[in-house]
């Protein structure tokens, strides 16, 4: 009995050990390791890790395509029109160390990426008139807000993939001054 107990005890510190020494990074995760809150290495490959127990910290983020929808915001076209525009972006993050640095996590590069892209939208849509907008081909539009909000999100170490509006409507009291025009 007493080997049986011995075996188990050193089993279960042999376990303790181990959680405390390794770690696993999943291939839809990247990772940073900080020791004493600086940053010591970067790990963007799928494997088991070690570190130093008790010392080292390890910070995972994601590694894949994610999605951030932001609220409907008014924005004003050249030619004075108002347009209630609801747009969603793709994005990723590539650079780990700079994204924990800036955001630190996921709503914060949310929070900072919606900011990003309603600028990026805000100033290329000031630039055409409604018609141009409600009825010409977005791609254009689009590629524009896309570029802009990636150059402008490189520095938090997110890549944009895309930039879509999913709605582009009229204020309410716009809406029942055209329907009475019609």
């Amino acid at each position: 009995m007493k080997p049986l107990i011995t075996a188990i005890v050193a089993f279960i510190l042999i376990g303790i050990v181990a959680d405390a020494v390794l770690f696993i990074v999943d291939e839809r995760e990247q990772v940073v390791v900080t020791r004493v809150g600086e940053p010591r290495r970067t790990i963007q490959e799928a494997g088991l890790y070690w570190k130093v127990p008790f010392v080292e910290q390890v910070h995972s983020f994601d590694n894949r395509l994610l999605f951030s929808d932001a609220d409907p915001a008014p924005i004003y076209t050249q030619d004075k029109k108002n347009l209630i525009v609801d747009n969603f972006a793709r994005w990723k993050v590539v650079d780990p160390l700079k994204f924990m640095r800036s955001v630190q996590t996921i709503f914060g590069a949310q929070s900072r990426l919606d900011d990003i892209i309603y600028a990026a939208v805000r100033e290329e849509l000031g630039k055409r008139e409604l018609e141009e907008i409600v009825s010409g081909d977005r791609n254009e539009i689009m590629s524009a807000v896309t570029e802009r909000s990636k150059l402008d999100a490189a520095d938090l170490g997110i890549e944009v993939i895309d930039v879509r509006i999913k709605r582009a409507d009229l204020p309410e009291e716009n809406k029942k001054n055209v329907f009475d025009r019609m």
